[in-house]
């Protein structure tokens, strides 16, 4: 287990050979997780799931998708996206009706663990709902290409687009927050046993890519819920930004 989700592992390695992750691992710098994955794999384009990579003898299918910390309305979607859409809307315009180059705002956003763990659950329920559609159609990938693999998985790719990612402060300390500190969000993927491993992206408190690999079983879900207890239940920090749009 890693003891601190905001230092930089000095040997980052991606994959186990069997691309099984006995552990919680967390690496740093997103050029180097998709080097890994280049090297370490054949990976193919697909639609649902959105990536088939095959290895050994698995066949993985990789779903991507993303939330955030902010209050997702139904018909509208998340708000903060709509407020920054509406920004750039306003500075296109004085930039055409002023020739300003530079335009400045302030962007209040509304994060709240609350939100965080509605838009996490109501988006990986889902995706979780089509697995038996992934490997229907992985296998029909497999039988096009003639892919003999006696094993098929289902992960799922989760990334955090909050801006700047989202903090908590535990005992006088700022650390980033990610699903897994959330005792919500724990219990809730106890039953959901048929996605084999969840990778998780999010920024780290100096705005830096993070990706933490688990191997999703109830085994490690109990162990990770003793272990990060002392974070439930603790708010997100605020974080309103400032919204600097430029044109050249």
């Amino acid at each position: 287990m890693f003891n601190s989700n905001d230092s930089k592992p000095t040997e980052l390695q991606l994959l186990k050979s069997d691309l099984i992750f006995p552990e919680i691992k967390i690496l740093l710098d997103s050029e180097d997780v998709y080097n890994n994955l280049i090297n370490n794999k054949t990976m193919q384009d697909s639609e649902s799931p959105d990536i088939i990579i095959t290895k050994d003898n698995k066949c993985i299918g990789l779903e991507v998708f993303e939330f955030s910390s902010y209050l997702d309305k139904k018909n509208v979607g998340d708000t903060v996206r709509l407020q920054e859409s509406k920004i750039k809307k306003v500075a296109l315009e004085k930039h055409q009706m002023k020739g300003s180059n530079y335009f400045f705002e302030h962007v209040t956003t509304n994060n709240s663990l609350d939100n965080y763990e509605k838009n996490f659950i109501k988006i990986f329920e889902k995706h979780y709902s089509k697995v038996g559609d992934y490997l229907l159609n992985m296998q029909k990938f497999m039988a096009t290409n003639k892919c003999k693999k006696s094993c098929k998985q289902i992960y799922f790719l989760i990334k955090d687009v909050s801006n700047g990612g989202n903090t908590i402060n535990n005992n006088g300390k700022t650390i980033s927050f990610y699903p897994l500190m959330s005792k919500k969000i724990i219990e809730y993927l106890i039953n959901k046993q048929n996605v084999k491993a969840l990778i998780f992206e999010y920024k780290n408190v100096y705005n830096v890519p993070c990706f933490l690999f688990f191997k999703n079983t109830q085994k490690n879900l109990k162990e990770i819920k003793a272990k990060n207890k002392i974070y439930f239940g603790i708010q997100l920090n605020n974080n309103d930004f400032n919204k600097i749009i430029s044109f050249f």
